[in-house]
């Protein structure tokens, strides 16, 4: 289509700076073209827009008659005032909604035929580029004399420039505050960040001191996990206009004022991050085309940084030179001085130099021989100990063994090394022993397991664990001792007590109770007595009575407490029940028994150990924990048999090593005897915790 213009558009405003909505309309008021801005500016697509009137478009009905008088005018070959000017007026989007439009009019030929071409655009727009334009060029007047001025030296120091540097970006961005730093790198070559310039937005007296004190030396930034640490990592800028809820915020320290928007750019010169700008709270946010917009700024701060680093570099190499200077003239000067030194000196210096080093060779060989003599001490020790000593990695790998380990695991040094330490403990133990093993070592205590020899004899081993540092490594020792001798002797005790115990119940039982019946029922006869002769005193002879048979009923109570009920006949179930019931009678507490699941056949001794634990545990829990509610409970995991006692009241968690009471000991060898540990726990909610694990394949009793 050959297109000749009649009359040139008058331009409201460079075209290249803002896009222009360009219809062109026939004599009829049909739309002929439509471009793509025309489309964004009102909404109508090209396709919906051509064969249409532009009335029924984007006209205001108000302006709809001085339209058909101009499309008249054009047909009458008659000029009008508004050609090749800028016309302001409101026009219609296609929501309906006006806005305020610039537009000129002309009219072009186009096959033939004249059409009426109407160019628009949003002031709005233009203003905001103009408004950009002049922003852009007073920053770039800025910039110049801050360049000119760091190259001349104007100003006393480099900190103000970067002081006017960082105000420039403040006000270029609309920003509330922020800080211009360089980055470095630490020893590990990590990057950290040290401020030449930062605002001052410290909120007391205390950050106000700290702020003033480290001004000039510049603060600096290492912990990389924050907005500020982010653009470093990631060595992009960073923009968060919404820091509070940004996962990459490192948090704020109280009193800090409130963050609501951050702008981070790292700075490059070649291909090194040489600095970093960080600016805080512009309103509405910060957005790329900003950062564009200060692409000079930051070219300027590379500049100036880099001018900087150089500077320092040649201040530092000029100090090297210098003292280098002064280290050559002061050996010249001694050089000097050593010429002229007669030989009589050089003699005496040579013979005290002869002198010291005969003393250093004496006090090495004195030190070296100590050592060896510290070395054959520890190895003696280690080699001679009474106790089996086994030193293990932290995994619990043998490295080394003494003579009384061998001896007492049958194992010799060449066969433990390289073996786990679960090679010296049974299998159903070995469990125990790693869960026990961190609180051995904190605490200091000892702990009692089941040992195994090479030939799976299996024994009582008393152990303990202590962690050792050699050549800058962490070590583990462990010293074990066979305890068969003295657990022999502790379970003979356990059963002189058990029949001590039965035979109090016994004599409690048979001869006190009898004894107090007698007197109950010669109380009963004098009661009668009294009463058919109508003696005022028979009533109190009566409540005699009650008393004696309380007594009596006191009496077996204890007796059964001393000695359980025929747990061969009930089992240890029946056992642990009338213990909570007799519990309750005799102590006016609250103890209940329960026991889940299917118990396995216990022997008679096993079931009698059980009990005993149970019934120590309980008393344990009145006496010292002075409570008031205590569960016993017996119950199948997996492969062991658990009883648990727990307490309210005060924590009783004795140290099973210091402890003076026989009780507790015989508990834990009750525990023993039976394969199994004992365990004694406090929370922190006042209660108390007893607990006893067996294996349920061991037998032995």
């Amino acid at each position: 289509m050959e297109v000749t213009s009649q009359s040139s558009p008058l331009q409201c405003h460079d075209i290249s700076v803002t896009p222009r909505a360009i219809v062109s309309i026939d004599l009829l008021g049909r739309v002929t073209s439509w471009n793509r801005e025309a489309q964004a500016v009102f909404g109508w697509s090209a396709a919906e827009a051509m064969e249409q009137n532009i009335e029924d478009t984007i006209l205001p009905f108000r302006y709809r008659r001085i339209y058909r008088r101009l499309l008249r005018g054009i047909r009458e070959h008659r000029s009008f005032s508004w050609f090749n000017r800028c016309v302001k007026m409101t026009v219609l989007r296609r929501d309906s909604r006006e806005f305020p439009i610039e537009l000129t009019f002309a009219t072009i030929a186009a096959d033939g035929e004249i059409q009426l071409l109407v160019s628009m655009c949003d002031p709005g727009i233009l203003d905001h580029a103009q408004k950009n334009l002049q922003r852009t060029s007073d920053m770039l007047a800025a910039v110049g004399n801050l360049q000119s001025e760091y190259i001349t030296k104007a100003k006393e120091t480099t900190s103000q420039i970067f002081e006017d540097l960082l105000q420039l970006l403040l006000d270029f961005t609309e920003s509330e505050y922020g800080f211009v730093a360089e980055v470095l790198h630490d020893e590990q070559g990590a990057p950290y960040m040290k401020t030449h310039a930062i605002t001052d937005i410290s909120w007391n007296e205390e950050m106000r001191a700290f702020y003033e004190k480290h001004k000039a030396a510049g603060l600096e930034f290492r912990n990389l996990k924050t907005l500020f640490g982010e653009a470093l990592v990631t060595k992009q800028p960073v923009i968060s206009n919404q820091p509070a809820v940004d996962p990459r915020r490192g948090g704020l320290p109280p009193g800090h004022p409130p963050l609501h928007a951050y702008l981070g750019i790292p700075i490059w010169k070649a291909d090194e991050m040489i600095a970093m700008v960080g600016v805080a709270n512009r309103s509405g946010g910060y957005h790329m085309d900003l950062v564009r917009e200060i692409e000079p700024l930051l070219s300027t701060y590379a500049t100036i940084i880099r001018g900087f680093q150089v500077e320092k570099e040649q201040q530092a190499y000029r100090e090297k030179i210098e003292s280098l200077n002064a280290d050559l003239e002061q050996r010249a000067h001694q050089l000097a001085m050593a010429l002229e030194t007669n030989i009589r000196v050089e003699r005496e210096r040579l013979e005290a130099l002869r002198e010291h080093s005969a003393t250093l060779e004496r006090r090495v060989a004195e030190r070296t021989a100590e050592l060896e003599h510290s070395k054959q001490q520890f190895q003696d020790l280690f080699e001679f100990a009474p106790d089996a000593l086994v030193l293990t990695d932290d995994a619990g790998i043998i490295q080394l063994s003494n003579s009384t380990a061998e001896r007492i695991f049958h194992w010799s040094r060449e066969e433990l090394q390289g073996q786990s330490i679960e090679i010296l403990i049974t299998p159903e133990l070995q469990e125990e022993y790693w869960q026990a093993r961190s609180t051995v070592i904190k605490t200091g205590q000892k702990i009692t397991l089941r040992g195994r020899r090479k030939n799976g004899q299996e024994f009582p081993l008393e152990l303990s664990i202590s962690p050792v540092e050699m050549s800058g490594s962490r070590w583990i020792v462990k010293a074990m001792r066979d305890v068969s001798e003295r657990t022999h002797l502790e379970q003979e005790l356990v059963r002189i007590s058990s029949r001590e115990q039965e035979r109090l119940a016994h004599e409690l039982h048979d001869h006190l109770g009898a004894y107090l019946a007698g007197i109950a029922l010669r109380f009963k006869t004098l009661s009668q007595l009294l009463n058919q002769r109508s003696v005022p005193e028979a009533e109190i002879a009566q409540g005699m009575v009650s008393q004696v048979n309380d007594a009596i009923n006191q009496v077996r109570n204890f007796a059964r407490l001393l000695a359980p009920v025929d747990l061969e006949t009930g089992g240890l179930s029946v056992g642990l029940t009338q213990l909570s019931r007799e519990m309750t009678s005799v102590f006016h507490i609250e103890c209940k028994a329960h026991i889940t699941g299917d118990l396995p056949v216990l022997s008679r001794d096993q079931s009698l150990h059980l009990y005993r634990i149970a019934q120590e545990a309980t008393r344990n829990a009145i006496h010292h924990g002075k409570s008031k509610s205590v569960d016993i409970r017996l119950k199948i995991e997996v492969d062991r048999l658990i009883l648990s006692i727990t307490n309210d009241g005060k924590p009783w968690v004795p140290d099973f090593q210091q402890t003076q009471g026989m009780g507790l000991r015989i508990m834990r060898h009750r525990a023993l005897s039976l394969g199994g540990q004992l365990t004694i726990q406090g929370s922190e909610q006042g209660q108390t915790s007893v607990s006893c694990r067996i294996p349920l394949f061991r037998q032995n009793s």
